[in-house]
């Protein structure tokens, strides 16, 4: 069955990555369509990538890359993701160090306003873990659709 295997393939590649919190696991592979192929994705130097960074606001005075990216192209509801309170910005980064990640499509999500969570899914999304974002260079931001 396609649903345990793809299970199987995400919590093996966070374990191997360091993640084994079953709860830090669990948030992760419920952000995965398990009905849908999910695999490690090796990505090479020059290739790019693109997140929507969550906005500067009162409670986050700083902005943090996070370890969800997508494809140039993408919406924000594909991810099932929304701009919440302070909204996001598109930020384009450049692979400039050979890294592996997990890469399948998004699981539809309710609306969660706590993390600014919640859409349709659909898209193809690539899960690096924390230690792997060294392998990036941002690039600049976009102006979010």
């Amino acid at each position: 069955m396609m649903t345990a295997d793809n299970r199987q393939i995400i919590t093996d590649f966070l374990h191997q990555n360091g993640i084994t919190n079953a709860k830090n696991v669990e948030e992760i592979v419920s952000g995965f369509d398990l009905s849908r192929p999910v695999y490690r994705q090796f990505l090479e130097p020059g290739e790019r990538l693109f997140q929507f960074l969550r906005n500067e606001e009162l409670s986050r005075p700083v902005s943090q890359t996070g370890s969800w990216f997508c494809l140039a192209g993408a919406s924000m509801d594909s991810l099932a993701i929304f701009g919440a309170g302070a909204g996001r910005r598109l930020q384009e980064f450049k692979v400039a160090h050979a890294v592996t990640g997990l890469e399948g499509t998004a699981a539809p999500l309710g609306r969660n306003w706590n993390w600014a969570g919640g859409g349709r899914g659909g898209g193809t999304q690539i899960f690096l873990p924390g230690h792997a974002l060294f392998a990036l260079e941002g690039v600049g931001t976009h102006q979010a659709p």
